[in-house]
């Protein structure tokens, strides 16, 4: 059993059960402190207000501190219930995006986030990356245990994007045993 914690979600591994669930982060106490700094600062409640209407996805505002982990739990299972695509873990259930069930995966040990940044970059078009770089640069993100590439962080709507548009071809021609040249003299450590 291990805990990782991510910025919208606590993912709790249970591989003797084969399934991890991750739990959305609601994180009253951001929103507290940035009421409190807003205060503190003497901003007009006319500023103040602005918190409270930033988009769900806008780092620093009410929405995102309540709901972007919710979000991102509903948009994994509807994306997996409406697809049930080859390239994403699968997602057993969801409670109202309050906590997702998904089947437990290894990720890989000898690659690096440039391993799979590279690869992506040559298989999809640059600037779809880049509406969520932090989604196809980290290689936690991903497994290769079916000797494919299979995506186990699909919550954000850049991924369901690519998933949607490029997701046979990145299955298909997504080379897991891909090493970036500048560091095969230099393996990662394990």
């Amino acid at each position: 059993m291990k805990i990782i914690r991510g910025s919208d979600r606590i993912v709790l591994t249970l591989p003797s059960f084969g399934i991890v669930i991750k739990f959305a982060k609601i994180r009253l106490k951001d929103i507290v402190i940035d009421i409190i700094l807003y205060l503190k600062d003497r901003r007009t409640w006319k500023t103040m207000l602005k918190f409270f209407k930033y988009h769900h996805c806008q780092v620093g505002g009410f929405k995102y501190y309540l709901f972007n982990g919710i979000i991102s739990n509903k948009l994994e299972y509807k994306l997996w219930r409406k697809t049930k695509h080859q390239i994403l873990v699968p997602t057993i259930f969801s409670f109202f995006g309050l906590f997702n069930i998904q089947k437990f995966v290894q990720v890989p040990k000898d690659k690096t986030d440039a391993d799979f940044w590279c690869q992506f970059n040559m298989i999809v078009r640059k600037k779809w990356l880049w509406h969520d770089s932090h989604a196809f640069s980290n290689f936690e993100n991903f497994t290769i245990e079916t000797g494919k590439v299979q995506f186990i962080d699909y919550g954000s709507k850049a991924v369901i994007g690519v998933v949607l548009q490029f997701g046979d071809l990145i299955y298909e021609k997504f080379d897991v045993t891909y090493i970036r040249k500048d560091r095969k003299q230099n393996p990662p450590s394990t």
